[in-house]
């Protein structure tokens, strides 16, 4: 059975067969000096893939048949010249298309710009169109324009423009709700520079992950709460005002659905108020803490709770942080519930605060509360176990 190749390699086949021609007539040229055709002169001619068995045999030449006076006279015989097209394959009309399929694969597979780099410079060789670097054929924007606030600059992505792209996911209703994150992330080890994002999930999308509305770069967390969430706050109030139309369907995002996720550092900042450690620092209730043994504890369980009506009043002056004790806070004044859409958060409260501290107890606590050592490497294999479903985080 005949193998069966494909075009592109019997393209490759023939251009190679007629370099080898093109490389013995030059080298006949040099003994026997007659005209033949430049590249430009053959260049467009339609190749015609010859039939196996129909290829003519190259032409041999002795130096017996041609004499020192009629060299200059002497022409190939043109039935011998093959006439092909120097198109070395299909890339110069495929350039945009193999540029746009490796960009896609790029993306999709969430390759690296390392690895697309090397595949670049392993490709260049073949199809000398394609760039070298990943960011010239990724279309990565170099100029990112970022706006300069108190503390570092800003980064604004928009937030309607995230919305959208979740909403054409695929969502469960029309009636939409948010959650956001702020939080600061440390950038590198021996370096202060760290971001603070602000993060969105929607919560009827059927894809539950979070994507990014803004992004502040500094040394130290902003500077000014205000400049911070201006241009969030400013999109926010419009979402809930119009919605989010998308073709013929208008999405409403209901406010008093939406909710605001942070641990106890970033909630102080973003509310304006006492952090974690302060007398009056209790979110929940107006009781004075007491101070035992390093940590603010809240006794008292016989304290009024607090309400978004008694935050938005001041009832209580110490809870809150100059300047907001005089006024409203950013959120505050699109009308978010600075205590009931401000949940705890779970996992730095229980995960890494209570079971943490009962941990500490039962290993190096008094003896009467420590566990044995058999209870001990039990408890060990069973979170070793568990590890691999652990995110580091936790860690």
């Amino acid at each position: 059975m005949p193998k069966i190749v494909s075009k592109r390699t019997l393209r490759r086949q023939i251009k190679q067969a007629v370099d080898r021609d093109l490389r013995s007539i030059e080298a006949v040229g040099e003994i026997f000096p007659f005209p033949i055709f430049t590249t430009t002169e053959i260049a467009g001619i339609n190749l015609v893939a010859p039939k196996p068995g129909n290829i003519a045999p190259e032409p041999t030449f002795s130096a017996e048949e041609f004499t020192r006076s009629d060299r200059r006279n002497t022409v190939l015989p043109t039935s011998n010249v093959v006439s092909v097209s120097l198109e070395s394959s299909d890339s110069e009309h495929e350039e945009g298309p193999i540029m746009d399929q490796l960009k896609l694969w790029a993306l999709e597979e969430n390759v690296t710009h390392r690895a697309v780099g090397k595949l670049l410079h392993l490709l260049h060789s073949r199809i000398p169109e394609l760039p070298l670097s990943t960011r010239t054929l990724l279309g990565t924007n170099r100029e990112t324009r970022t706006t300069m606030i108190p503390g570092g600059e800003i980064l604004y992505l928009g937030l309607e423009k995230g919305l959208r792209r979740k909403i054409s996911m695929g969502i469960r209703s029309k009636n939409l709700s948010c959650r956001f994150s702020i939080d600061g992330i440390p950038l590198f080890n021996n370096s202060d520079i760290c971001f603070w994002p602000i993060l969105c999930i929607l919560n009827e999308c059927v894809e539950q992950t979070p994507f990014p509305v803004a992004v502040f770069s500094g040394v130290s967390k902003p500077k000014c709460l205000n400049s911070y969430l201006q241009q969030f706050i400013s999109e926010l109030q419009v979402i809930f005002t119009r919605g989010i139309t998308v073709g013929d369907v208008t999405h409403v995002v209901d406010k008093d659905r939406c909710s605001f996720i942070l641990d106890a550092p970033a909630r102080s900042f973003v509310k304006a108020i006492k952090g974690h450690m302060g007398y009056y620092s209790c979110e929940k209730c107006t009781a004075r803490g007491f101070y035992d043994s390093h940590r603010m504890t809240f006794p008292d369980f016989s304290a009024s709770a607090r309400t978004d009506e008694s935050f938005e009043l001041r009832l209580q002056e110490e809870h809150h942080n100059e300047p907001f004790i005089t006024e409203k806070s950013p959120l505050e004044k699109i009308g978010i519930g600075m205590v009931s859409q401000f949940p705890l958060e779970y996992m730095h409260l229980v995960c890494l605060g209570v079971v943490r501290k009962l941990l500490a107890i039962w290993l190096k606590g008094p003896l009467l509360t420590r566990l044995q050592g058999s209870d001990i490497q039990r408890l060990n294999t069973k979170l070793e176990s568990c590890a691999v479903n652990i995110p580091v985080e936790f860690n």
